[in-house]
């Protein structure tokens, strides 16, 4: 499931290559009714909804005082409210099998704070909440939820990001790496 078509179309094509059987579902996973319809259209097809994973994102780097309010919400829309839309769909299905596992995306942002990622933080550190209660919630029902929270990798996200930091920190983009994030890197890569 994704939102861009063409990213969908191409991770399709490469699964079936590699002999997977799957099916494409473009999702905007702030829009509750094609939320409900991923999940509806996956048990149609396969009978049944064993795994969920959360893991829609954006970033958007700015000292909060210049931070577009229209922004921030968008990302908190997108990586809490997207992961609790799913969650929701998900669960009946998942409890009447007794049987479910919610992996939620969280970051090393959801347990620390950031300067510069207002939306980011605040979506993460919720997404840990969000998936605390699921857990407590589903503990009886044969299901696990559970919040991964990775360092930095080094990503699309993250490289999309690099000027960002850099100004906000005040610091040249080829310095970014060592003196911003490899702070928060134990292994410094």
């Amino acid at each position: 499931a994704d939102l861009n078509n063409e990213k969908l179309a191409q991770e399709t094509h490469d699964l079936k290559d590699q002999g997977y059987d799957c099916m494409p579902v473009q999702v905007d996973v702030t829009d509750e009714a094609a939320v409900k319809n991923m999940i509806d259209v996956t048990v149609a097809k396969y009978g049944r909804l064993d795994i969920l994973i959360n893991n829609a994102g954006l970033q958007h780097v700015e000292s909060i005082e210049s931070f577009p309010t229209d922004k921030f919400r968008q990302m908190i829309d997108i990586m809490l409210t997207g992961s609790f839309i799913g969650t929701k769909y998900a669960l009946p299905i998942m409890k009447e099998q007794q049987f479910g596992r919610i992996l939620n995306m969280a970051s090393i942002n959801g347990v620390i704070g950031f300067a510069g990622k207002a939306a980011y933080n605040s979506a993460k550190h919720g997404i840990i909440g969000l998936t605390k209660v699921s857990a407590l919630e589903t503990a009886s029902e044969g299901i696990t939820v559970n919040a991964i929270c990775p360092g930095y990798i080094d990503t699309p996200l993250v490289r999309n990001q690099m000027a960002d930091l850099a100004k906000d920190r005040g610091v040249e983009v080829e310095q970014v790496l060592e003196d911003v994030l490899y702070p928060l890197i134990p292994q410094k890569r």
